[in-house]
């Protein structure tokens, strides 16, 4: 039997603690660093920085052609601009972005400010039927148009390779802004820059 009072069964268990709590406040930074990081391109790296504003893609809901430039003038605002989110449901960081994208979709709905731009997603699914299905396992319905690139021609022709990836376009489809990867899209660093940009 072990008489040393440093590696009794109570003391060791208490070590071990310790231990992991130090592990945790080292790792904490580092953990919350790599939830928050992405990848932010400016439109000089993108392969092309003019987006077809007039291709007709189809909106899920209505299963009607539909042009990025034909929403902007729908929405009474010609020289307005657009986010637009390439994501698919088959891809798990695109799903994990959408909480906040909704959530982002929602306040620019309430908002009456003409200069925040209208928020469109693109799924690149191969069928809009997997859209719908996924639509129906939510909550609620999704704050924002759903258009369909099921071929995938319209996020190839921008050079899209990553998923999610979104563009901050004009309403002459050059692109000021281009995001890699999941936001988190109430993120103070991302308000900012959308108010700063459509200003």
């Amino acid at each position: 039997m072990n008489n040393n009072p440093f590696l009794s069964p109570s003391r060791v268990g208490a070590y071990l603690i310790v231990i992991f709590l130090g592990l945790l406040y080292w790792l904490e930074p580092l953990l919350k660093q790599r939830t928050r990081s992405f990848e932010v391109s400016s439109s000089q790296n993108t392969p092309q920085t003019i987006v077809p504003v007039d291709k007709l893609l189809v909106e899920i809901k209505s299963n009607k052609p539909v042009s990025l430039e034909g929403l902007l003038i729908q929405a009474r605002r010609p020289n307005g601009k657009l986010l637009v989110n390439f994501w698919a449901t088959w891809c798990d960081p695109c799903i994990e972005e959408i909480p906040t994208l909704a959530a982002l979709g929602s306040q620019m709905q309430n908002q009456s400010d003409e200069a925040l731009p209208i928020l469109v997603t693109i799924s690149v699914d191969e069928s809009a039927e997997a859209v719908r299905k996924f639509a129906k396992t939510l909550n609620r319905p999704l704050p924002f148009l759903v258009l369909h690139d099921p071929d995938g021609a319209f996020s190839r022709q921008l050079g899209v390779t990553k998923f999610p990836e979104t563009f901050l376009i004009d309403s002459k489809g050059k692109i000021l802004q281009k995001w890699i990867g999941p936001q988190d899209w109430l993120s103070l660093e991302v308000l900012q820059f959308l108010k700063r940009s459509c200003t």
